[in-house]
C-alpha cells in the first residue's frame, strides 16, 4: 500500500479506537445506572441498549483488523 493508504488507514484506526473507547464508557455508565434504577421497563431498555453497543464494538473490532489486513496484504 502507498504511504497515503496507510495514513489513512491508521487514521481510521484511531478515530475507530476512539469510538470503541466511548462506547465502552457509555457502556459502563449504563450498567451503574441500571443497578441502581428500580423501573424494570427501563432496565431492559439500557439492557438492550448495552447488547447493541457490545455488537458495534465487535463490529468495530473487525474493521481495525480488516484494514490492518489489508495494509499487511491479507486478503
Amino acid at each position: 500500500m502507498g504511504k497515503n493508504s496507510s495514513k489513512k488507514g491508521q487514521d481510521f484506526i484511531n478515530k475507530t479506537k476512539n469510538t470503541i473507547d466511548d462506547t465502552i464508557d457509555n457502556y459502563r455508565e449504563t450498567e451503574k445506572r441500571i443497578n441502581e434504577i428500580d423501573d424494570e421497563i427501563k432496565k431492559s431498555e439500557m439492557e438492550i441498549q448495552n447488547l447493541r453497543r457490545e455488537q458495534s464494538i465487535r463490529n468495530l473490532n473487525k474493521e481495525i483488523n480488516n484494514v490492518v489486513d489489508k495494509e499487511n496484504n491479507f486478503k
